[in-house]
């Protein structure tokens, strides 16, 4: 285990930036790629669906739309002493252009509309189902527009018949002409009445509410203008304010008061203050004497020797003085603090329910002010209302008196009538176009969302953009290999030639460049969860770092579930707690296997705390030990979110290697492994992720075709 500061930078180069936390454009082609089938097979089924729909909308519901033009000009009356019309200023006439578009619609002219012989004899009303009512279906496919920046109101309808749509427009056009003609010629008089009547009562009120509102102004402080804290403001913000600081000073008492309620509980501050009692100090002086003494002697003598019994005997009695002397000053201490506890305690609820009362009527008054202050600003905000409808009912008798001193309200004529529609209006072809890019982009997004919404680690880009490690190396899946890989933990020893192992050759290269090599004596390999893969790492990056050339030790520290028994003859029950439990030497444990240069240390027998003894003083010792004899230590660890392990041995060593299993770990559960190591200052060298899948638009696709390509012929594809 290496002590050299860490001031070098320890971090692999990723290539390019890094990675925002939304898909690059790249990714999403990458997506998309993945997506190809799945997007294929959703375009071809909402594209079916769409054309589909569509056929049957052209051939068994089609709509033809015929549309009529009203021209109608609002006249204000004749000015004084003259006989000229003056139009209605242009915001006025599109409100009433928009008021005559809504009254085409009305139920009276619609009604009378329907009772004409002409409607009732087209197929739009013979064949309206027997649960729908004639009235409510023409109004809802009847449109009545008016045209912006002209007089001209457009009246049209769409009906599956190409004989319908003019036959109801004109009827209806002609229906509405007569209705408003005839409520044009109907006199204002009774109106203007009603509102002059109406604002007889309205200028009553504002008197009555005026008079209220003074009277109001007279039982506020200010008079009703809010220009700042009242007086009872002030106190309560002032007693809410000593209340607060009594609540906070009683807060710190209370846990106090709570700890030396218990009549065991003692502080670091109560145990110094009893030792520094000087009874005490003088008797743990005293016993220290003896000790030293009976150590002097003992270096003479036996530990059977009359004199080694006695200061044995006198270092107990003094022991015993000691320990009576500290409880009895422990004592005091404890009684001392309690008294001052509940001293403080009774003192701050007292000032505390003082201060609340009179906070309690601080706040009353204070109430029945806002109270009086906010019945005010109401009546000032009704006494604005009764003023603004009483504005708005003048100008409403004005209009009343203009309207009734003319001789006609407005003028109509039909400018242009409906005609019979030469093709169809809806659907149009170019719809189906449209359709089709719809079902293009909800097929890509369905693809794209569902690819977004798995939140597993799948890339090395998840690596970079959500893990935020550095990326060692990418293991291939084994189902994906050209060659059987009977045991993907031992790939660099039984198929040398196959992707696997020249992934985890390059694992080991980019190891040596992550840091230098006195950073890298000791090394842990964990992962988020079990079944992730790093006891394969562990082991070949094992193989790779022998086969280099160096001494390398492989250690099994998963002392709940050990694997390396498994995959590696002659690991025998003796292994790393026989080591920690003082039973034996490193070299007589350490098992050598078939590769130079490696050996490997198994478990040893379970234990009931592997985390205690991982913690101790044995296993650094043996770390040290190990790191004398070896070039470097690998350690095959348990899983981090599973176990406190990982992160006891990740302080110890100098540096931990994460491994993450594509499409099983989530992002979540690897950042939360990494938290886990960095909260006790592990250095992560980086991440390998495992079990990578070719897929279409992944990492080893195109890779494992032309890496078998590319080898020597003689070994032949296939073969190791």
């Amino acid at each position: 285990m290496t002590t050299l500061p860490n001031t070098v930078q320890e971090r692999l180069a990723l290539p390019g930036p890094a990675p925002t936390s939304a898909p690059t454009p790249g990714e999403l082609l990458g997506i998309i790629r993945r997506r190809i089938v799945l997007i294929t097979i959703l375009f071809i089924f909402l594209a079916g669906a769409a054309g589909g729909g569509f056929y049957a909308w052209w051939r068994y519901f089609p709509k033809y739309r015929a549309a009529a033009l009203v021209e109608m000009v609002s006249n204000r009356p004749h000015t004084e002493l003259s006989v000229e019309l003056r139009n209605l200023p242009e915001r006025e006439q599109e409100r009433f252009m928009l008021t005559q578009s809504f009254v085409v619609k009305s139920p009276a002219v619609l009604s009378a509309a329907l009772q004409d012989e002409a409607i009732q004899g087209t197929t739009w009303f013979k064949d309206l189902p027997v649960y729908r009512n004639p009235l409510l279906a023409l109004t809802d496919e009847l449109v009545s527009t008016p045209m912006r920046g002209t007089n001209f109101l457009s009246v049209s309808i769409a009906t599956r018949s190409p004989k319908d749509p003019d036959v109801i427009v004109n009827t209806i056009v002609t229906k509405y002409i007569n209705t408003v003609l005839k409520q044009a010629t109907e006199p204002y008089e009774k109106d203007l009445r009603d509102a002059n009547a109406s604002l007889t009562a309205l200028d009553d009120m504002l008197v009555q509410k005026r008079a209220d509102l003074l009277a109001l102004s007279e039982t506020i402080q200010g008079g009703g203008v809010p220009a700042g804290w009242s007086t009872t403001s002030q106190q309560g913000a002032m007693y809410a304010q000593h209340a607060a600081d009594l609540q906070m000073q009683l807060a710190q008492v209370i846990p106090l008061r709570n700890f030396y309620a218990d009549g065991s509980a003692l502080t670091a501050e109560d145990v110094a203050a009893a030792e520094a009692d000087p009874y005490v100090a003088q008797l743990s002086a005293g016993v220290f004497s003896l000790t030293q003494q009976r150590d002097v002697l003992l270096q003479r003598l036996g530990p059977k020797h009359a004199g080694i019994r006695q200061f044995d005997d006198a270092i107990r009695i003094a022991q015993q003085r000691l320990d009576e002397a500290r409880s009895d000053a422990l004592r005091q201490r404890r009684d001392l603090m309690i008294d001052a506890a509940e001293t403080a305690y009774a003192n701050l609820t007292a000032a505390l329910s003082s201060a609340t009362e009179n906070l309690l009527k601080a706040e009353s008054d204070q109430k029945e002010n806002n109270r009086r202050l906010f019945a005010f600003q109401l009546q000032q905000i009704e006494l604005i209302r009764l003023e603004q409808d009483r504005q708005e009912l003048q100008d409403y008798i004005d209009e009343l008196k203009r309207l009734t001193a003319a001789n006609a309200a407005m003028t109509i004529r039909v400018q242009q009538p409906a005609t019979e529609p030469l093709g169809r209006a809806e659907p149009s072809l170019l719809m189906l176009p449209v359709l089709l890019a719809l079902a293009l982009m909800l097929s890509v997004g369905i693809g794209v969302g569902l690819d977004l919404l798995d939140t597993s680690v799948r890339t090395t880009q998840d690596i970079a953009r959500y893990v935020q490690v550095p990326l060692l190396g990418v293991v291939p899946d084994a189902d994906d290999e050209e060659i059987r890989l009977d045991h993907v933990e031992l790939a660099l020893l039984t198929a040398p030639q196959s992707m696997t192992a020249e992934a985890f050759r390059q694992i080991r290269a980019n190891l040596q460049y992550s840091a230098p090599a006195a950073r890298q004596r000791s090394i842990v390999v964990t992962s988020p969860g079990p079944g992730d893969g790093k006891t394969t790492v562990a082991c070949n990056l094992a193989i790779a770092a022998a086969q280099a050339g160096r001494r390398i030790l492989l250690v099994d520290a998963n002392l709940r579930r050990p694997r390396l028994g498994e995959h590696w003859a002659g690991v025998e029950d003796r292994g790393l707690t026989t080591l920690l439990i003082g039973e034996g030497a490193l070299a007589d444990v350490a098992v050598k296997t078939p590769i130079p240069n490696l050996h490997v240390l198994g478990s040893g027998p379970m234990t009931p705390n592997p985390a205690e003894l991982l913690a101790g003083d044995a296993f650094q010792a043996f770390l040290a030990d190990a790191v004398q004899k070896y070039d470097q230590v690998i350690l095959d660890a348990p899983p981090v979110l599973l176990a406190s392990d990982p992160t006891v041995l990740s302080s110890q060593v100098d540096g931990v290697i994460m491994t993450v299993r594509a499409k099983t770990n989530s992002r979540g559960a690897a950042r939360r492994a990494c938290a886990l190591l960095a909260s006790v200052n592990a250095h992560i060298l980086g991440a390998v992720l495992n079990a990578a899948q070719v897929t279409r638009g992944g990492y080893f696709r195109e890779q494992l075709r032309t890496y078998y390509d590319y080898q020597p012929p003689q070994l032949g594809r296939g073969k190791s």
